[in-house]
Order: structure tokens, then C-alpha cells, then sequence
């Protein structure tokens, strides 16, 4: 059975998804939760992929501001930071998880959307309101 919730201005479904609004959020977080010891830098953007120092630096730094990354700073020289994921931010793997499973099941169809989205972008359009986007 499904639980019916009411947004309101408190919303607990805003709160989860503001969390994710960033492109690279979820594969960073995921890479973090996943690493069994704090991790540098490059090991986290090893893992995301084709992610921009600069988005990746960015999405650390809001992570770190709402409590899901620590960051620490060795005083050595090169100096050394390591990120981990805290506590709260764990209890989203299975959450991740899912997520992973349900985009690996459904991949051809991700694949398909993102062309569509591609090709809207390209012509000045935005997806249309009616949902047309779903799968066909």
C-alpha cells in the first residue's frame, strides 16, 4: 500500500529532492556512501566520470553545508583532503540503490528520453506539459 502525502510548505519530498538537484549529485554522494574510508578528491571524480572540477568542487562544498559530506584537511605538504560520507548521508543507500537498479532496468528508455530532451533543447522547445515524454 502506498503512502499519501500532502506537500505542504514542509514537504518532506522537496527536502529529499532539493538535495539531488544538481547533475552530478547523486553519482558524487553514491561514490561516497560506497567508499568504505574517506576518499580524495580525484578518487571521487574518478568514480563520477566526466564530472568538471568545478561541479564537482561545487556539489562537495553544498554537500558539506547541509551535513551529508565531511571534509578534512591534513596540514601536510602537498596538502591532503579526504571526503566520507556522515551517518545521515548513509541512510540514503538503499535509497541509491534503488535508484541504481530501477536506471539500470530502464536503461534503453533513459537513453531514448535524453535524446528526446536533446532534440527539444536543440529547437528552442521545452518538454511538452501533457507528459508525452513517458514511454511509448
Amino acid at each position: 500500500m502506498r503512502t499519501t502525502l500532502r506537500c505542504d510548505a514542509h514537504c518532506p519530498v522537496k527536502g529529499f529532492t532539493a538535495l539531488f538537484s544538481g547533475k552530478w549529485s547523486l553519482l558524487v554522494l553514491h561514490a561516497l556512501i560506497d567508499a568504505p574510508e574517506p576518499i580524495r578528491f580525484g578518487e571521487v571524480r574518478k568514480h563520477v566520470g566526466d564530472v568538471t572540477q568545478k561541479e564537482l568542487t561545487k556539489t562537495l562544498r553544498e554537500f558539506e553545508l547541509l551535513g551529508l559530506v565531511t571534509r578534512t584537511v591534513y596540514a601536510e605538504v602537498p596538502p591532503r583532503v579526504e571526503y566520507a560520507a556522515t551517518p545521515f548521508a548513509r541512510t540514503l543507500s538503499p535509497v541509491l540503490d534503488s535508484v541504481i537498479e530501477w536506471a539500470d532496468a530502464h536503461r534503453a528508455e533513459l537513453v531514448r528520453i535524453a535524446a528526446l530532451r536533446d532534440e527539444l533543447a536543440a529547437a528552442g522547445c521545452c518538454p511538452p506539459e501533457s507528459g508525452e515524454i513517458g514511454p511509448t
